[in-house]
């Protein structure tokens, strides 16, 4: 084997293997001479393809470079020992082994080099064949893998504080829904005392008016001539204003809370509502048995523009206040107007038992007094002035309160009110004047009713103030005569058998009816207002019916004429509430038979007709149980529907007695 020469014709390294050729005999015959090309070894040994950073070198015996891959020209010929190769062959004399490094390097011109190297040699040829790898090779899938290992480690360690994290946030989130929880346990438990509280207080305010209505009304059914009668009438009527004005005031409550309080703009006369509230007051005031006085300041404008309702309203509460806790000297009402700010004042001032600075700070919070003791002595809700202050704010006012215990309390109120016109209309003056009962109509009212009592009581009431009155038990047969009549009003139910009002004023809207439809319906919630008028309602009546809201309605619609009737006064309505408490028990059979047939949509059709009718005849627990039955129905509860059918028997023995023995129902 020769050492590696340049070849005259092609320059290519090449080196010779020779060998003797012999005669069978063992004469010399000659020699073979065969030469191997090292850039041809060198493509054979690329073909391994170990990486970049590889080396396959052919060894002479005597540690000379025949061929290597990569080829490099400075190594051939050149005698390696300080390879792997030396260390395995050359000084440890194994002809196989694997050896790793770190000593200079001949091909990297003597630098040191880490690397491992594989040696063995041919077997019958002097020849030693050589792989080297680097540390960078050999090591790069230990480093791909450990890189892997820590990017795997630093994720989960990433997740495990991100986990940590969100049980962190997860905790402090439960600490808070706890504490918030806490707060409103206790805003709610807070919320139930006043609950009872002010169901106990109402309670009290509504029982004490009403057992002078039934109890007058008792009577008033034995009265000996008519002025007994008128006498006690006037007592029921007071009490039923008690009642109402009660009422009014928790609906102007939840107005306010809810932000659906409406403030309107139109001209009156602040004098007008001074007179009307000094009129209002004129039988508490005489019942104390104190002076009361009221003085408009002069230059106070004829009309200003605001509401003249809750304008009223304030003075009302503030002299009802006065008069209430007043029980000598007097109470004084002074209005007057401050034209640069445009504001119109009026102050209550009274000799009563006054408040201290403790008192007055509890004032103005709805359902409280100056104290528990001041409750129990002189009654009330607590809700006057809390809505005194929440008008006054929503009229863009103010309230000011002067109080000394033993001295008396000085209340002034203040709103925003910019002149109007002497020439404008006093915003219905004219109409709040004259009672609603002495109020006289000319036309022509459809009723589509299907409670044979509300169509008798309201059909009374129309025919004593001049009305034609034309009648329909559903909404079909409404359709029909509304066609055929034209009327100037109708005035429909809702839920009717056969065809309700929503889809006989369809019907009637489609058919080219353009005459007014009113609802008459005990659903008046503002949503179905808006779905009233979506079927086209022009306006929406809820029963039991109320006579200014009634008379409002009429004064829309219709043409006035001369009085011919009172309202308040219907000789027929004892008659007619008898003919409602003996139609109960039928009713309450009715109800019981749909159950037993589980026809719910038929009891609840009975109940709701109920629902609408009976306070209209004096039973309004009857009206109340009766909702609670329809609503039971309409969720399909059996077991709800059973118990408010027991409290519906109890509310029409309480309010019509005897009523339930028909039937032998109990």
């Amino acid at each position: 084997m020769s050492r590696p020469v340049r070849n005259r014709g092609n320059g290519e390294w090449t080196f010779y293997l020779s060998r003797r050729v012999s005669a069978p005999d063992g004469r010399f015959l000659g020699t073979v001479l065969v030469g191997l090309s090292s850039r041809r070894m060198s493509d054979f040994f690329s073909k391994i393809n170990l990486g970049a950073d590889a080396t396959v070198t052919l060894y002479r015996r005597d540690f000379t470079v025949l061929a290597r891959w990569p080829h490099l020209d400075t190594q051939m010929g050149v005698v390696n020992r300080k390879g792997s190769t030396y260390e395995i062959v050359g000084r440890r004399q194994r002809d196989q082994g694997v050896i790793v490094l770190d000593t200079p390097r001949q091909s990297d011109q003597d630098m040191r080099v880490k690397r491992m190297g594989a040696v063995r040699v041919v077997p019958n040829y002097p020849l030693i064949i050589n792989v080297t790898v680097t540390e960078n090779l050999y090591m790069h899938q230990w480093r791909t893998y450990a890189w892997q290992l820590a990017a795997m480690g630093m994720l989960c360690g990433l997740a495990i504080l991100v986990v940590f994290r969100s049980l962190l946030r997860e905790a402090g989130r439960r600490e808070r829904a706890m504490l918030r929880q806490q707060n409103l346990q206790a805003q709610a438990d807070a919320a139930n005392r006043a609950k009872s509280d002010f169901l106990a207080m109402i309670s009290h305010e509504i029982r004490t008016p009403l057992t002078s209505v039934i109890g007058f009304a008792e009577q008033l059914e034995h009265a000996a001539g008519v002025q007994e009668a008128a006498e006690l009438g006037g007592i029921i009527v007071r009490n039923g204003q008690v009642l109402l004005s009660l009422i009014n005031d928790i609906l102007d409550m939840s107005k306010i809370e809810a932000g659906n309080l409406v403030i309107e703009q139109i001209p009156f006369a602040p004098r007008d509502t001074v007179a009307a509230v000094k009129m209002l007051m004129a039988g508490q005031v005489q019942q104390r048995a104190i002076r009361f006085e009221t003085h408009v300041v002069a230059g106070c404008p004829e009309r200003v523009l605001g509401d003249p309702t809750r304008w009223r309203q304030i003075l009302l509460n503030l002299v009802s206040n006065a008069v209430k806790f007043t029980e000598r000297g007097e109470v004084t009402v002074q209005v007057w107007y401050e034209p640069a700010r445009e504001r119109l004042y009026c102050r209550v001032s009274d000799t009563g038992i006054g408040m201290s600075a403790e008192q007055v700070a509890r004032l103005f919070k709805p359902f409280e007094q100056a104290d528990k003791s001041i409750a129990r002595r002189f009654g009330g809700t607590g809700l006057g002035l809390y809505l005194v202050r929440q008008l006054a704010d929503a009229m863009g006012g103010e309230v000011a309160v002067d109080s000394r215990p033993g001295e008396g309390t000085r209340v002034t109120v203040s709103v925003h009110a910019a002149p109007a016109d002497k020439a404008a209309p006093t915003g219905g003056a004219a109409a709040t004047r004259e009672p609603a009962g002495k109020r006289a109509y000319a036309g022509r009212v459809l009723l589509v009713e299907d409670s044979e009592d509300n169509r008798r009581l309201i059909t009374l009431i129309l025919e004593k103030m001049g009305v034609t009155v034309s009648c329909a038990e559903n909404g079909e047969r409404g359709v029909a005569l509304a066609l055929a009549e034209a009327p100037d009003l109708v005035l429909m139910d809702i839920q009717m058998p056969v065809m309700d009002g929503l889809a006989a004023t369809g019907q009637l809207r489609a058919r080219g009816f353009r005459g007014p439809i009113v609802a008459l319906t005990a659903n008046v919630s503002e949503q179905d207002r808006k779905r009233y008028e979506a079927y086209g309602f022009d306006a929406c009546l809820a029963k039991p019916l109320e006579r200014q809201a009634f008379a409002r309605i009429l004064d829309q619609f219709l043409q006035r004429a001369p009085a011919s009737g009172d309202f308040t006064d219907l000789p027929e309505f004892a008659q007619l509430r008898q003919a409602f408490a003996s139609s109960l028990s039928q009713r309450m059979s009715r109800m019981r038979e749909g159950l037993a047939r589980h026809d719910l949509g038929a009891a609840q059709l009975e109940a709701h007709t109920l629902k609408g009718s009976a306070a209209s005849f004096g039973c309004p627990g009857v009206g109340s149980a009766a909702a609670q039955v329809e609503l039971a129905c309409r969720a399909g509860d059996l077991a709800a529907i059973h118990a408010t059918l027991e409290l519906l028997a109890a509310a029409m023995e309480k309010e019509a007695p005897g009523s339930l023995l028909e039937e032998g129902i109990s």
